[in-house]
């Protein structure tokens, strides 16, 4: 596997686009849920969880499995 692929990049990833769609939505439902998972990474990074675990955990198997397209 390539850099971009291991180092949690996914999780990483997810944390920039979670910033990005707060700032750019209108509904305020949809901030707060991208708000907890937000502020929820760093917390799961320093846990010493997996990158695989931390993405269980989120939800985020989307965009793992786009990224690894």
């Amino acid at each position: 596997m390539d850099n971009k692929k291991t180092g949690y990049f996914i999780v990483l990833r997810a944390l920039t686009y979670c910033l990005i769609d707060i700032r750019a939505t209108d509904n305020i439902k949809k901030a707060n849920i991208l708000a907890d998972v937000f502020h929820n990474i760093p917390n799961l990074l320093t846990s010493e969880r997996s990158e695989v675990e931390i993405i269980s955990e989120l939800g985020l198997v989307e965009i793992q499995d786009s990224h690894l397209a």
